[in-house]
């Protein structure tokens, strides 16, 4: 689904909670402006790594233009693995080797970026705010 279509349903229903995958790749100037402008859409980092690139250039735009609105980004993005790990142990290393990854290309790269490097900020992104939305939607 392109990420202009989450937008609509964000629109129609503002109760409900949508994560996006893949970063919305390829439509990713889609996902940005959802991140920003619609509370209720988050996105994961699962599938494509192509889209790194793009998220530095991001990062790097967003996030240096020194307004505090930039920091929906590590608030709404989530981390997410392809890999069908449950009952499956032969899974487990490459969903092991992805979090390495995404930890340290937000410790390295991100923390170039608005503090994407910190800690807190990093276990946001690989963890704390997946259990925020888990926890704000069980209520």
């Amino acid at each position: 689904m392109k990420p202009l279509h989450l937008a609509a349903v964000a629109a129609a229903f503002t109760k409900l909670t949508l994560i996006g995958g893949h970063l919305g790749y390829p439509w990713l100037e889609e996902t940005t402006q959802n991140l920003y402008y619609y509370r209720n859409i988050y996105h994961d980092l699962s599938g494509y790594r192509n889209t790194i690139t793009w998220l530095i250039r991001i990062l790097d735009r967003k996030c240096n233009d020194g307004s505090p609105e930039t920091r929906y980004f590590n608030n709404k993005i989530l981390f997410a693995t392809d890999t069908l790990c449950y009952s499956n142990p032969a899974a487990h290393p490459s969903t092991f080797k992805l979090i390495e990854f995404w930890t340290l290309f937000l410790e390295m790269v991100g923390g170039y970026y608005y503090r994407l490097g910190e800690l807190a900020e990093r276990a946001k992104i690989l963890l704390e705010n997946a259990r925020r939305l888990y926890a704000e939607t069980m209520l």
